[in-house]
């Protein structure tokens, strides 16, 4: 799955499921992020 662990002894391993939880859907720039919002605006100014 790509995530590995290291615990103590006194940690509980995490199962897959809860592993796959901790998982970031989507990595985004800076630019991604403004280039999303001046569109938004753009749009917003249309209406």
């Amino acid at each position: 799955m790509g995530l590995d662990f290291d615990y103590t002894l006194d940690q509980t391993p995490l199962d897959e499921d809860e592993k796959e939880g901790l998982l970031i859907p989507t990595i985004a720039t800076l630019s991604d992020c403004l280039y999303v919002m001046i569109c938004k605006l753009k749009m917003n100014n249309k209406n």
